[in-house]
């Protein structure tokens, strides 16, 4: 690959960085604030931003884009990060030639999304929610990641402090500028959920044995699974899992696989090299630190599905807040438990117990800190 086409997708890492640095922990009526009246509201600018990455790839398949406006600012900023990642991977490809130079991309869209980046910013102090500045050279930029989910600053400025507040530490700063009906998203959640047989196994003998989930399966969980997409930031999973997931919702169909093809996903693995499912961000170093790092961000709830190794470690580090299981009225009699023995005792707290038509119960349980 050219060193230009590197730099143009760090480029794009660094605008993915900067877009979530200016709305991360924004209050939910952010998204319609006007400054003035014909000066664009956040939700447009993201919304014109995703034209302009759109533009730069027609510069590379020909044709024209022109993204339709979506009412749900949260969708707006998904789509947004998804077209960055395209154009991310269509500048990796070397079968694709382009109609204009690298030059004219940095100059051209490129430049003028990262303008309207700042202006997000920008529009965060006059909402009165000021973003902490920090010192970008040193950013924890990946090229890798054009998602939503983005580090936290690693070199923040040391003067800085909202006006009338003495210097405190980033996510009290952001705490004590939030509206306070708003402060209850400053902190992430992270829960399991999982369909589990009687004995405790979460799939049969194979791998992927898992024809038993259709025990219990119909309108009532599905419901429950949107409805628990609309609270979820992201996805983790184990490379096993990742891998099964990737296969069956890359060509499935409905509501739930458009949710599962559209969510931020996260993929824990040391023997992956990449990971092509959209929207995958693939960690390949400690789990628990970048886990422990995506909680401490403001934002919704993060979610794990299967993954029994992960949950594992999770678990041992005491990293969930929540357990969401449905328990499927079957014996499997062999299989993969869900839960591996560490011998550690660990007390839970039954907050709530659910009954489905189909026959399953699902338990939401807490630990008991």
């Amino acid at each position: 690959m050219a060193d230009s086409r590197r730099l143009l997708r760090h480029f794009l890492a660094a605008l993915a960085y900067r877009t979530q640095k200016a709305l991360r922990g924004a209050a939910p009526e952010f998204a319609d604030f006007r400054a003035a009246p014909n000066v664009r509201t956040p939700h447009e600018l993201v919304w014109h931003m995703t034209g302009l990455i759109g533009y730069a790839r027609t510069m590379l398949h020909g044709g024209q884009f022109s993204p339709h406006n979506l009412a749900v600012f949260r969708e707006e900023v998904a789509r947004f990060h998804q077209t960055l990642a395209g154009l991310r991977d269509d500048l990796g490809d070397p079968v694709l030639l382009a109609e204009i130079s690298d030059e004219q991309f940095l100059q051209g869209p490129l430049s003028d999304a990262m303008t309207h980046a700042g202006q997000l910013a920008m529009l965060r102090r006059l909402a009165g929610s000021t973003v902490a500045s920090e010192n970008f050279t040193f950013a924890a930029i990946d090229a890798s990641n054009a998602s939503a989910l983005q580090a936290e600053p690693a070199a923040p400025d040391p003067w800085w402090a909202p006006i009338g507040h003495h210097r405190c530490p980033d996510r009290a700063i952001l705490t004590s500028v939030l509206p306070s009906n708003s402060r209850e998203s400053m902190t992430r959640r992270l829960i399991m959920w999982n369909l589990v047989s009687l004995d405790g196994l979460f799939e049969g003998p194979k791998k992927w044995d898992l024809d038993w989930h259709e025990y219990v399966w119909g309108d009532e969980l599905e419901q429950l699974s949107l409805e628990q997409g609309k609270n979820a930031d992201a996805l983790l999973f184990g490379r096993v899992t990742y891998e099964g997931m990737a296969a069956y919702w890359s060509t499935a169909k409905g509501a739930v696989a458009e949710f599962m093809n559209r969510v931020p996903k996260v993929v824990f693995s040391t023997t992956l090299t990449k990971a092509d499912w959209n929207n995958t961000r693939l960690v390949r170093e400690n789990a628990v630190s970048e886990v422990a790092r995506l909680k401490s961000a403001p934002g919704k709830d993060l979610y794990v599905f299967g993954s029994a190794d992960l949950s594992a470690t999770l678990i041992q580090h005491d990293l969930f807040d929540e357990y969401r299981l449905c328990i499927v009225p079957v014996l499997l009699g062999a299989g993969t438990p869900l839960f591996k023995p560490d011998g550690e005792r660990k007390r839970m707290r039954l907050r709530e117990t659910r009954s489905i038509k189909s026959g399953g119960v699902i338990l939401f349980c807490e630990p008991d800190r």
